[in-house]
């Protein structure tokens, strides 16, 4: 199995070259906390199963914590990238298919086999393995059968591939998928502020400056703002502060560390600074969150 560190690679495609003989490609990765995961996209279907670690997952205009157990879902396309929290190291497995060349084979209903509806914003990406138990197992399987590449090991993988692909599809969203000319526009604007981005991930703990920001993306402290709401639907003032918040509550989830420790490892300067803003994201206490997710 290959294994790499993440590489910052500023909104890049990831091409993997994938045997013709079995179309499928598996990667292990490790994230630590000094290695921001830049803003990348894929020319296939990457299922991700996080093995240990917690941290977050940024897409879209969505911060999403993820945790060991954790599976995410990325269809060809779509930009995304990831940290881990302060004092963590993630390891990952990243399983790579084209699902229609792969296993057009084992299913006669093209639509079932189609990443089209996972293009939809309303698509998760990452699912919580507290949630969605069955689909961390199956994924666990596949991932042995690999390791172990018994005789007959490739139709297996094969027929339950098809089955977590079916179940995946099954929590596709429903709303109007965006058409090509605004996918194309929506990453050329994340395009554009990804030095942003990339920075406050690594630097998320720092007191931030708006102006150096800008500077990074070569545009005028307006033109970022500008540019932040469109890309991702809030401020950087505000973008920084959810990234924040979403950090400590994978931490207050996944670690047993005091809350003042974790608010001044998550940049705040106080603890009552840290439960407002918590309060105000979270709708709950960070001592509630803890109560009710660890």
């Amino acid at each position: 199995m290959q294994k790499q560190s993440f590489l910052p690679v500023i909104a890049e495609e990831h091409f993997q070259k994938l045997p013709d003989s079995f179309p499928i490609g598996f990667l292990e990765a490790i994230l630590k906390e000094s290695t921001v995961n830049s803003l990348h996209l894929h020319n296939f279907l990457e299922i991700g199963l996080c093995l240990e670690g917690s941290g977050i997952f940024m897409f879209r205009d969505r911060i999403v914590p993820f945790s060991k157990g954790d599976v995410t879902v990325f269809p060809p396309g779509i930009p995304h990238s990831a940290c881990s929290g302060p004092g963590v190291k993630s390891r990952w497995i990243f399983i790579f298919f084209d699902p229609a060349g792969l296993l057009s084979g084992v299913c006669d209903r093209p639509e079932i086999l189609s990443t089209a509806r996972m293009t939809d914003e309303k698509f998760p990406c990452v699912f919580k393995a507290r949630k969605f138990p069955d689909i961390t197992h199956l994924i666990k399987k596949i991932v042995k059968l690999n390791d172990d590449k018994k005789e007959w090991f490739e139709t297996e993988t094969k027929a339950i591939l098809l089955q977590i692909f079916i179940e995946i599809s099954r929590l596709s969203g429903h709303g109007r998928k965006k058409n090509e000319a605004e996918e194309k526009l929506d990453f050329s604007v994340i395009e554009r502020i990804s030095p942003a981005l990339n920075h406050i991930a690594g630097n998320y703990k720092s007191r931030l400056k708006i102006r150096s920001i800008a500077k990074l993306c070569g545009v005028s402290i307006e033109t970022l703002r500008r540019l932040f709401r469109k890309a991702v639907g809030r401020s950087p003032e505000s973008y920084v502060q959810h990234m924040r918040i979403q950090i400590a509550a994978s931490l207050l989830e996944n670690t047993t560390g005091p809350i003042g420790e974790i608010s001044a490892r998550t940049g705040y300067q106080t603890v009552s600074c840290f439960n407002r803003q918590f309060r105000k994201l979270m709708g709950m206490s960070p001592r509630q969150w803890r109560m009710k997710n660890s």
